[in-house]
């Protein structure tokens, strides 16, 4: 028997506001061709892939989820919201099916409400991430460069609402509308217009009169309230209502300066509250034209990179955590632009992006796939507006990527993505980006796809429209092709295998072809800047990844898959200035010496990065050489040349490089010539975001293999076993070391408290680690 809930009062309500609720415990999960149901807490992958995975699974998994009806919910409003669920979702209650969506990418929200039974309530979501060409991606898994894996494998939400109520935008379905939406038509250092639209329905069987409340608070301490008009909504009606925050020297959001401020809007009725939304808002100005990027009226080059959001073993079913973690690094390795590549991320990734100071582009579901003007194309349309709902009060977005990248699309599709985002997000703030260049207000080109230096001087003059180079310094190093054939002539001059050249290069080939993608990165970053009016450039890419069906990852990351760095990441993190500096990730004055100094390194050809004005090196404590930045081919636009310095032949030992800035050292880094492996180390990297205890989050957790004076061994390959207690391992628990380094995934863990890791391999000296889970 179902419970229809009467629809009371508002009045009744008293002081009551929305309950939200994270809805992840206590799921069991089967996959279709299993009998037995397993415990499982979300975010949850249907499958544990291998570190390199060529055969993702596919198929039908099901979970489900009892719960019981609360006497609080009488008379209000249960939706239940999925951040992520792939690829094709049906939703049901106490056995009613109560929707299908189409899509892994964006969320979705259905109404419980009328399926609601008294007692206990059976909730069951059925998931197929088979191919399917009418939904996007749509290209076969088997021509696919990436994976989407499979699972509920972001948050899901349990929403508890007033009959009157703010909607939420994704179950609105309205353009430019649904749930709350903030616009700035006006910023500036001096004063700020801030206008909010809130969209309200009424759900109750009377009339209701009320009020809409705007509370705005910076660093905990409000700042601003203002209540609208009393208006009023028949039974079933829905309005949107805008209101105008005017504030005196606002606290801008910036790259440099990511400050937020907490926007909170509250119905009131005359019995009080009965619902409410508190989000985090930025106040900033975008604009681009052909001749750059403006943010609060600073022209800025966006130093950017792409970002796939998957993690090993667990594909996409990674923890809130875990995402701001990755966008710590990102931001650490001198990054300030990320594309998502190439679909919509997390939320909670765009949460991060707006706290640390990074701008993306949000991107739609696609790459080199397009299937005519049926339901593929639908969906498509469909995932863009719901992609910029989503995420448009997110400061940190500032483009919308509503191309299907390198598609061959017509331009009836081009012409409508653009008029989508012109609908979605009204306004002088509204720029829409593709890898085509027309109709959108930049052109994300590939740099493989352009036409030599003088495309890169003229384009944007000529054309009016912003010129970002979306994607460089992977394909152009790859086989053949590289640019302006320097590595090809250096190739006959050193009789070097094209596989040394590309930019696709593991940590364990070694110090010459790290040093290679280092290189190729700085000559693409070096051109892209001669530009006149390219408003930034974007590499393929941070991260490490599974490239679908192939055997082995694209490795154009600057960090691996376990999130280890190359040499190439203290490039891009030199050419952050100096002076930028931040409590919430390292930043300042660096010095890093791209070597491993042993027998293999080249002392003729030491290269250095910094962001300083000069450096020196010395040896075994005598200084070598002291120098100012190079001046040659690959650095003739660039922030931070590196150094280069030939330093005659190699002596074993200690190898220090100091950074100085008007004379005065700023910076050390100090290597050391390794001797023979006799033990291990463990460690995990810097960061704000503990382990949570909330059994889903994992923190990387490495094991290095080192001399009898703890200096890393860069060409050990030992095999690692890894044992924990207090947690768990995820994924398996033996490793072999790359470049004398590897590491595991360790959390999923419901107790807090100390966890003990041990790591250990014959014939060295194991060792171990304390971690807490909070």
């Amino acid at each position: 028997m179902k419970y229809l809930a009467p629809l009371l009062l508002i009045a009744s309500f008293s002081n009551l506001f929305a309950d939200v609720s994270l809805f992840n415990r206590d799921w069991q999960f089967r996959k279709e061709s299993e009998n037995n149901w397993k415990e499982v807490i979300l975010p949850h992958t249907a499958h544990m892939e291998p570190f390199v995975s060529n055969r993702m699974w596919q198929g039908t998994a099901h979970y489900r989820k009892t719960f019981d009806y609360k006497p609080a919910w009488q008379g209000k409003k249960v939706f239940i919201e999925f951040e992520g669920a792939m690829i094709v979702a049906k939703i049901s209650l106490n056995g009613e099916e109560l929707t299908t969506h189409y899509g892994g990418y964006v969320g979705f929200v259905v109404d419980l409400t009328d399926a609601l039974n008294a007692g206990t309530n059976l909730l069951e979501v059925e998931l197929d991430n088979r191919d399917n060409p009418n939904v996007p991606p749509g290209k076969p898994y088997s021509q696919l460069d990436f994976a989407w894996f499979s699972g509920l494998y972001r948050n899901v939400k349990l929403h508890v609402k007033s009959p009157l109520h703010i909607t939420h935008p994704l179950y609105a379905n309205q353009a430019a509308g649904g749930g709350v939406f903030v616009t700035y038509p006006e910023i500036s250092e001096s004063k700020a217009q801030i206008n909010v639209k809130t969209h309200v329905r009424n759900d109750s069987n009377t009339a209701q009169e009320f009020l809409i409340q705007q509370s705005l608070f910076h660093v905990g301490e409000q700042v601003v309230e203002m209540k609208g008009d009393k208006v009023s909504l028949k039974p079933g009606e829905d309005a949107h209502y805008t209101q105008t925050i005017r504030l005196d020297q606002p606290k801008l959001w910036s790259i440099q300066s990511p400050n937020l401020y907490r926007l909170q809007t509250s119905i009131l009725t005359a019995g009080g509250e009965v619902d409410r939304i508190s989000e985090r808002i930025g106040l900033r100005h975008i604009s681009v034209n052909s001749e750059g990027f403006l943010i609060n009226g600073r022209n800025m080059y966006l130093r950017g990179t792409n970002r796939h959001q998957e993690f090993p073993y667990v594909g996409y079913a990674a923890s809130d955590e875990a995402h701001f973690r990755d966008a710590q690094k990102i931001k650490e390795a001198g990054f300030d632009l990320i594309r998502l590549a190439h679909y919509p991320h997390a939320p909670a990734f765009y949460d991060a992006c707006d706290e640390l100071g990074i701008v993306l582009i949000d991107c739609i579901s696609g790459w080199q796939f397009f299937k005519g003007n049926g339901p593929f194309a639908e969906r498509s349309f469909e995932e863009a507006r719901r992609m910029i709902r989503r995420d448009r009060n997110h400061p940190s977005v500032i483009m919308w990527e509503t191309s299907l990248n390198e598609a061959r699309m017509p331009d009836s599709f081009l012409k409508k993505m653009h008029q989508i985002v012109d609908e979605e997000y009204p306004g002088d703030q509204s720029i829409s980006i593709a890898w085509k260049n027309k109709y959108h207000d930049v052109f994300g080109a590939a740099r493989q796809h352009a036409k030599g230096p003088k495309f890169w001087d003229d384009w944007s003059h000529k054309n009016g429209m912003g010129l970002l180079v979306a994607e460089y310094g992977d394909w152009e190093y790859f086989g053949k092709q590289n640019a302006f054939n320097f590595n090809q002539t250096a190739a006959k001059k050193k009789d070097l295998h094209k596989d040394e050249l590309t930019s696709r290069q593991k940590r364990e080939h070694g110090e010459a072809r790290m040093l290679q993608q280092a290189l190729n990165y700085q000559e693409a970053h070096n051109q892209n800047r001669r530009g006149k009016s390219i408003i930034g450039d974007a590499t393929w890419l941070v991260i490490d990844y599974n490239r679908g069906n192939a055997r082995n990852h694209c490795t154009s990351g600057v960090l691996d898959l376990m999130r280890i760095p190359k040499f190439a990441l203290n490039f891009f993190k030199s050419q952050r200035p100096a002076s930028e500096q931040s409590d919430l990730f390292d930043s300042g004055p660096m010095v890093f010496a791209a070597t491993y100094w042993n027998e293999k390194s080249d002392p003729s050809a030491i290269r250095v990065f910094s962001n300083c004005e000069e450096v020196s090196i010395s040896v075994n404590g005598k200084e070598i050489a002291r120098q100012k930045p190079d001046q040659n081919q690959f650095s003739t636009h660039l922030e931070h040349p590196p150094f280069t310095f030939n330093l005659g032949s190699f002596v074993p030992g200690e190898l220090v490089a100091t950074a100085y800035i008007d004379g005065k050292p700023a910076a050390y880094h100090t290597v050391k010539t390794p001797g023979k492996p006799v033990g291990l180390q463990l460690f995990t990297a810097k960061g704000i975001k503990p382990l949570q205890a909330d059994g889903a989050d994992f923190v990387f957790v490495y094991a290095a293999v080192v001399d009898a004076q703890g200096i890393i061994v860069d060409n050990a390959d030992n095999e690692l076993q890894f044992s924990v207690k207090g947690a768990r391992i995820v994924g398996p628990d033996t490793i072999a070391a790359e470049a004398g380094i590897n590491g595991v995934l360790v959390g999923q863990t419901n107790r807090k408290g100390d966890i003990q890791v041990q790591v250990s391999s014959q014939g060295l000296q194991g060792t171990s680690l304390s971690l807490t889970a909070k």
